[in-house]
């Protein structure tokens, strides 16, 4: 892969790499956040709790579809111009999930914001990757990265609980843009600008296959509980996301330049981070969504103690990246 660079300037490491965590961990902060002021947002709209989760499943549709899009699209037209991209969207969403009237409008803001987030993501990952190129300095730069998002993950439900009984629901939307205009100017100032030269084009059939097998597995997963396993509307999406995934296989096998090279599956390295990504989406981010809703409807507790009371989540959710990399280091030295 080569990487054109218009401008050669040097910038230390350590603020691209801030940078770049920052727009990660703005998406964290923004989950968490919600989740702990959803039963005041459910109050507020007298929704039922199957109409506020669709707060956050709009969110998740939308980002487990466009997520692995956006970083093909970032390869192609640039890393930092989508990451900008990415970033002015993000505070258009949040401002319109502020100034929601109702459910429906919020729900409208939500999925702009997981649509925007897969665009702030996928850039920032790429850029750390980019710019960390030996071995022992990116796995040091995704301990740090790591360590970020756990930091986050801590503060995150205090800062919803903080906003909630002071400030009201809607400013857990308007944090986000003070927190974009710094980002964007970062972003403007400290990352170069990058893309994969061999990128030429993109894969048009790929990204919508990929987005909609996404959605449909995604739409029957959230369905499937609300609505039991065997309803048309969980049947539909885990079909359709099952026939789109089909093609999208079909689809990469036939790309020269495939957005997704599906002889990755046969790394057994590869397989083992998939896994492990998927207990962790399907167990900590889960729990970050769900437990703030437990604690407040089902023990009646007020939105601040809830944060605080997933205080020891997000603890081992910060102490486990730093043990991570530590134990990188320890192998390192007795490699060397």
């Amino acid at each position: 892969m080569t990487e054109h660079l218009p401008a050669a300037r040097h910038v230390n490491p350590l603020f691209v790499l801030l940078t770049a965590s920052v727009g990660c961990a703005l998406t964290v902060l923004d989950t968490n956040v919600v989740a702990i002021v959803l039963p005041t947002i459910a109050r507020e709209f007298r929704a039922s709790f199957a109409d506020v989760e669709w707060v956050i499943s709009t969110y998740v549709l939308c980002f487990a579809s466009l997520l692995l899009p956006a970083g093909a699209i970032a390869d192609r037209f640039g890393r930092r111009r989508v990451y900008l991209i990415g970033i002015a969207s993000f505070a258009i969403a949040s401002l319109l999930g502020g100034l929601a009237l109702s459910a429906p409008a919020l729900y409208l803001a939500r999925a702009l914001q997981g649509i925007s987030a897969a665009f702030l993501l996928a850039p920032a990952l790429a850029i750390i990757g980019h710019s960390f190129h030996n071995a022992q300095e990116r796995n040091r730069a995704w301990a740090i990265w790591g360590s970020i998002m756990g930091l986050t993950m801590v503060l995150a439900p205090i800062i919803g609980g903080l906003i909630a009984s002071t400030l009201g629901w809607r400013w857990a939307f308007y944090i986000n843009l003070p927190i974009c205009v710094f980002l964007a100017g970062a972003v403007f100032f400290l990352i170069e600008v990058s893309r994969d030269d061999a990128a030429r084009k993109l894969d048009p059939a790929g990204i919508v296959f990929f987005a909609a097998s996404m959605f449909g597995l995604t739409w029957g997963l959230i369905n499937g509980q609300a609505e039991g396993w065997t309803s048309w509307s969980a049947l539909g999406g885990f079909i359709g996301g099952g026939l789109s995934a089909g093609a999208f296989i079909a689809v990469e096998q036939a790309q020269a330049r495939p957005m997704l090279d599906i002889r990755l599956f046969s790394s057994p390295r590869f397989l083992g981070a998939v896994w492990a990504m998927f207990a962790y989406a399907a167990a900590a981010q889960v729990m970050a969504s769900m437990l703030p809703l437990f604690l407040q409807n089902g023990l009646g507790q007020s939105a601040l103690q809830a944060g605080f009371d997933m205080l020891p989540f997000a603890l081992a959710m910060l102490s486990f990246p730093m043990l991570e990399g530590f134990w990188n280091a320890v192998c390192h030295r007795r490699v060397s």
